[in-house]
């Protein structure tokens, strides 16, 4: 048996896998409550809060330190602030507590625009810190869908073995074995709206239409008019210039269309926007069929059902389109790799963000195992 703890533990994702092999958990903190409830539901140990506050030398000794250290600084989807952003600062946290215990292995998880924000200066940080301190440092980037899992969610583990024993390197790729996510039926209440209903409906009169056009942007109706200035973007500019285009070329029936349902697109801006990322458009296309959807501050989103969008904190949740439903929150921790025995918050909304900001268990599963079969036997 090893000894880990584990950091920013969220639900949990590192403890399933670790355990799977052994493992025995000595220490867990997480500043958020609701997550510090959801472990202490599914594993008897209550994390402790932030843990800038715990002194060093006080946590418990351990084989493997591990944690997926909040990613926002680092994300596409946040500011990109880096280190200059104070939730950043927590990984010099990690490098406080490893330089103080010495654990033989550190295993750490963050979204994969890390080796390249800030022309790689992060990057390039993280690696000194920990050589610093005495470890080699190697990373690789996964995903669960190359295991099967029908989720895009590519993330980059950080593999530091101390300097007194020899580095395994880093895991082959996984054997890829296809995984059931959908429940043969779900609770009436995943059910979209009627208006969202009505919205794609909608959408799905105009498709026979403006499918013979080549879109390779998203379809913006508050850009069929607009014009473009020397201030914007080149990537606004270039929307404006194809949407313009767009509707130059089928203006009579676009008129007609937003005409008729000018009251419901109106009801919000997202469903004046189009994403369609499953290839080319087709006359029989409709944005239920056969796809799977998520409605974002950047549009309707339709891809093909075949690899669900990558779960975000934010509740974004994908849309089922042949059963006109959300998914939930169970399929979602199938897509983390969580087994259906582990209880999730009675609050789908909470649910949800947990899910989101989770790692995937079998991707860590995967890399611990290797490194865990050398290091540790």
């Amino acid at each position: 048996m090893f000894r880990y703890i584990d950091l920013f533990c969220g639900i949990g994702g590192f403890h399933v896998a670790l355990d799977s092999l052994g493992g025995q958990c000595v220490f867990a903190s997480d500043i958020d409550k609701e997550c510090q409830y959801m472990y202490e539901k599914n594993f008897g140990i209550k994390p402790l809060g932030d843990i800038r506050s715990v002194e060093p030398d006080s946590i418990p000794d351990h084989d493997i330190l591990c944690g997926g250290f909040p990613c926002q600084p680092f994300s596409n989807a946040g500011h990109r602030n880096a280190f200059e952003d104070t939730r950043g600062t927590l990984f010099q946290t990690i490098a406080s507590i490893v330089e103080a215990k010495k654990p033989k292995i550190i295993l750490l998880e963050n979204v994969k625009n890390i080796k390249t924000i800030q022309k790689g200066h992060v990057y390039r940080t993280i690696y000194k810190v920990f050589e610093d301190i005495g470890y080699t440092m190697k990373d690789v980037v996964l995903s669960p869908h190359a295991f099967g899992v029908p989720q895009t969610r590519e993330r980059v583990y950080f593999i530091g073995v101390r300097n007194d024993l020899e580095h395994p390197g880093i895991p082959p790729p996984p054997v890829k074995n296809d995984t059931s996510i959908l429940l043969k039926k779900a609770d009436s209440k995943y059910d979209i709206s009627k208006e969202l209903k009505s919205v794609f409906s909608a959408w799905d009169e105009i498709i026979p239409v403006i499918s013979s056009s080549k879109i390779s942007v998203p379809i913006i109706l508050d850009y069929f008019k607009e014009i473009e200035t020397d201030d914007m973007k080149s990537w606004k500019k270039n929307y404006i210039r194809k949407n313009n285009a767009l509707y130059e070329e089928h203006k009579t029936e676009l008129d007609a269309w937003m005409e008729k349902y000018k009251i419901l697109l109106e009801k919000r801006a997202v469903y004046r926007k189009l994403e369609w990322q499953t290839g080319g458009m087709k006359r029989t296309d409709t944005v239920l069929s056969n796809h799977f959807i998520q409605v974002r501050q950047s549009g309707i989103r339709v891809k093909k059902a075949t690899t669900f969008p990558t779960l975000v904190a934010i509740v974004q949740t994908s849309i089922v389109g042949d059963q006109e439903r959300y998914l939930t929150p169970r399929e979602c921790a199938r897509l983390q790799s969580f087994p259906d025995s582990h209880t999730l918050h009675e609050k789908d909304r909470v649910a949800y963000k947990q899910l989101g900001n989770s790692v995937n268990v079998n991707v860590v599963e995967h890399v611990a195992r290797f490194v865990v079969s050398r290091l540790l036997d």
